[in-house]
């Protein structure tokens, strides 16, 4: 489903990072302990001070655990994806150590699934909401409960 849809219809969950304006914004699902990221920005005149690490740990510190999906590093140094993972992983991200795809209306695209959490991360609790937030994101598209079903249960605490 688009963001917009999934906003207007009480899916998606709009927080924001404002002082006398709007700085940054994230998209995503909101669980109990858990934030499911689907879209962070931080608008261009705020970039390169602070104001993404800054709003991601005010947001950890309600939500505890930030998942979201992240490209799989092009090898190029540099390169926005890597930019992007070092920022991630300045705030302590890791990638959980699964065979994590994104379904697509083709099929799927390999991705890495994510976490940033200040506390211990239940398993069983992780994998449904992982579940959720997929099936919601994508519920008009065909392949989610397939492309869903190739990696949902490897979502285990050894690899956590």
């Amino acid at each position: 489903q688009t963001a917009k849809k999934l906003v207007k219809n009480g899916k998606y969950t709009l927080l924001l990072a404002k002082e006398k304006e709007i700085k940054a914004y994230i998209l995503g699902i909101k669980g109990e302990d858990f934030l499911w990221m689907d879209y962070l920005a931080v608008f261009e005149k705020y970039r390169n001070q602070r104001v993404g690490k800054r709003f991601l740990r005010l947001v950890l510190e309600r939500y505890h655990t930030i998942v979201f999906e992240c490209e799989k590093w092009d090898g190029i140094e540099g390169s926005q994806t890597q930019k992007r993972w070092l920022f991630y992983q300045n705030l302590g991200a890791r990638i959980i150590d699964i065979p994590y795809e994104l379904p697509t209306y083709e099929g799927s695209l390999p991705m890495n699934l994510c976490i940033i959490s200040n506390s211990p991360v239940d398993a069983d609790k992780l994998r449904e909401f992982v579940r959720l937030c997929i099936l919601t994101i994508h519920a008009d598209n065909p392949n989610a409960k397939k492309v869903l079903n190739k990696y949902i249960d490897k979502i285990t605490k050894e690899v956590l």
